[in-house]
C-alpha cells in the first residue's frame, strides 16, 4: 500500500456517480471551502473549482466513472490522484453511503502525507516538528482510527499523557475491534499514574507474545506491585526473545520512542525490581 505524500494548498475529493458528483474541497488546515453537488459535465467542474486551482490535487475512488475526471485533470494540469477501492476503505473505515461524507473523506485521504511527516519526525526525535505535523494530520482526519490511535500513543509517549490517552479512547470508539497493540498506550499511561494493577491489565491484553516489548511491560508492573516471581519468569521470557538485554539495553530500546527521561527510570525501576541486570 502506498500513500501519497505531496503536500498542497488545496485538496479537492469527489464522491462519483453516473449523472453527478459530490464535490468536497479543503485547505491544507483541513477546512471545508467548498461541499457540493454538481453535475458531470467538464463546464460544472472547472466552474466549481476555479477559485481553488492554485496549487489544486484532485482525488477520486478507482470505478466505472474514473478515467472523466482523470482526462479532464490531465487536459487541464491539474494533479490527479486514482485511490484503489479496497485500500482507501480499509485506511478510513469504508464509505459512509453519504455523498457529501464520502467526498470529504475522499479529500482527507490525500492528506495522510502529515501522517507520514509526523511519524518520520517522531523517529528523528525532532519532537517540535512532530507534535506539528501530529496536529494537522489529526485535524484532518478526526474519524480516522488508524491516524488517531497511532499519532495518540506517541503522542503519549513524548510526555502529553492525558491528551495521547484521549486519542487512543477516541480511536477505540472509532474501531471497536481495534488492534491488541492499543493496550500498549494504556500500559504506560497507567504506569505513569503509579496505577500498575491497571498497567498490568493492559499489558495482559498487548497480545504480541514474541515481541520482548510484552514481557518486559509485565515485567515492570509485576516488579512494582511486588510480585517478584512473576516479574522473574517475565524478564526470563525479556532475555529468551532478547539475548543480552539489560538496563542498558533497556534504556536504549527507550529512547528510540522518545519517553521522557522521568518515565524511563520509572520504568528501569520496575525491571530492576524484575531482576534485570545493569
Amino acid at each position: 500500500m502506498r500513500f501519497y505524500t505531496q503536500q498542497h494548498k488545496h485538496y479537492c475529493g469527489i464522491d462519483l456517480h453516473a449523472r453527478i458528483r459530490y464535490v468536497c474541497i479543503l485547505d491544507g488546515s483541513g477546512t471545508v471551502l467548498l461541499s457540493r453537488n454538481i453535475d458531470c459535465s467538464a463546464e460544472s467542474f472547472l466552474f466549481a473549482v476555479k477559485a481553488y486551482r492554485d496549487d489544486l490535487v484532485v482525488a477520486v475512488e478507482c470505478m466505472f466513472t474514473w478515467y472523466w475526471p482523470a482526462d479532464l485533470c490531465a487536459r487541464q494540469n491539474i494533479a490527479f490522484v486514482l485511490g484503489h477501492a479496497l485500500y482507501m476503505r480499509a485506511i478510513h473505515g469504508g464509505k459512509a453511503k453519504n455523498d457529501r461524507i464520502d467526498a470529504h473523506k475522499i479529500a482527507g485521504l490525500l492528506q495522510l502525507g502529515h501522517w507520514a511527516l509526523a511519524i518520520t519526525y517522531f523517529y528523528l526525535h525532532d519532537i517540535n516538528a512532530f507534535l506539528t505535523e501530529a496536529d494537522v494530520a489529526i485535524r484532518l482526519n478526526p474519524n480516522n482510527a488508524t491516524v488517531i490511535s497511532q499519532l495518540g500513543l506517541y503522542i503519549l509517549f513524548v510526555g502529553e499523557w492525558d491528551r495521547g490517552v484521549k486519542l487512543i479512547d477516541k480511536a477505540v470508539q472509532l474501531n471497536p475491534y481495534h488492534p491488541a497493540w492499543y493496550h500498549w498506550g494504556y500500559h504506560n499511561y497507567y504506569y505513569h499514574k503509579c496505577d500498575y494493577e491497571k498497567a498490568l491489565n493492559a499489558a495482559q491484553q498487548i497480545g504480541l507474545p514474541n515481541v520482548f516489548w510484552t514481557p518486559l511491560c509485565l515485567a515492570e508492573d509485576y516488579g512494582q506491585l511486588g510480585r517478584l516471581a512473576e516479574a522473574r519468569a517475565a524478564a526470563a521470557q525479556i532475555a529468551a526473545l532478547y539475548p543480552g538485554f539489560n538496563l542498558r539495553t533497556a534504556r536504549s530500546e527507550m529512547e528510540k520512542f522518545n519517553f521522557t527521561q522521568e518515565h524511563i527510570q520509572h520504568r528501569l525501576d520496575g525491571l530492576r525490581k524484575a531482576g534485570v541486570v545493569e
